[in-house]
């Protein structure tokens, strides 16, 4: 998403949520190299879809997936292990 392409993914749960959720790809069958190869040539021969799906990945990678809503996750992540730490530690004494 970040580098401006729409994404060819396994319909696999995980995969399934990102890509419904930014609208940015094609999931296909993670046991049928053909249809990686037919979604590939659908996107080529459709540049339409190819820059909708261009768009929305960008647009989820700048409100979701960027470096500022990463970090304050990462933030808030560390704060809880130190306090669950301080707990811990607390109830050992």
């Amino acid at each position: 998403m970040a580098m401006g392409l729409p994404i060819i993914a396994s319909d696999l749960p995980y995969t399934r949520k990102i890509l419904k959720e930014a609208g940015c790809g094609i999931l296909v069958s993670p046991d049928k190299a053909k249809e990686y190869v037919d979604a590939a040539v659908y996107l080529l021969e459709n540049p339409y879809k190819f820059k909708a799906f261009q768009e929305s990945g960008f647009k989820v990678i700048e409100s979701k997936y960027s470096w500022d809503n990463e970090r304050k996750k990462l933030i808030e992540l560390f704060n809880d292990l130190i306090k669950n730490t301080n707990k811990r530690v607390t109830n050992r004494e």
